[in-house]
């Protein structure tokens, strides 16, 4: 799972790319090489600051949300995400952190929990800015 990250594209199901509280938009990515068969589950937060939005250094978060995913296919993972914050998502700059988790079970090796973290700078588009890109 070391080599795991995000898609660089966040589509959200929103025309004009605004995602308010309680809202979902799903994100995804492909699992690392070494993430072997069996039980896998990333923890996503996704946090867009006036940074973000707007420039400057203002990095505090104004948008957050978090989700829970899972493997969708063989090296892919995928989760869907509620957003926490009062203060909705919109298009442009965002950036992602997710934490996987890996259960053996013990039957061709030990068990236990194998985990790995990462972060990455996202973009979120409306679908109709998707299509175009």
């Amino acid at each position: 799972m070391s080599t795991s990250q995000f898609d660089g594209t966040v589509t959200v199901p929103n025309s004009q790319g605004i995602v308010p509280k309680g809202e979902t938009f799903s994100v995804g990515g492909q699992l690392g090489d070494d993430a072997q068969e069996g039980e896998i589950r990333i923890f996503v937060m996704i946090q867009q600051s006036q940074h973000d939005k707007n420039g400057g250094t203002d990095t505090t978060p104004l948008a957050i949300g978090q989700g829970l995913g899972t493997r969708v296919a063989t090296g892919k993972w995928e989760a869907e995400v509620t957003v926490q914050s009062d203060t909705a998502f919109e298009k442009g700059s965002a950036v992602g952190t997710a934490l996987s988790v890996q259960y053996s079970s013990g039957k061709d090796e030990a068990i236990g929990f194998e985990t790995y973290a990462w972060t990455a700078q996202l973009m979120i588009k409306s679908p109709d800015a998707a299509s175009e890109t």
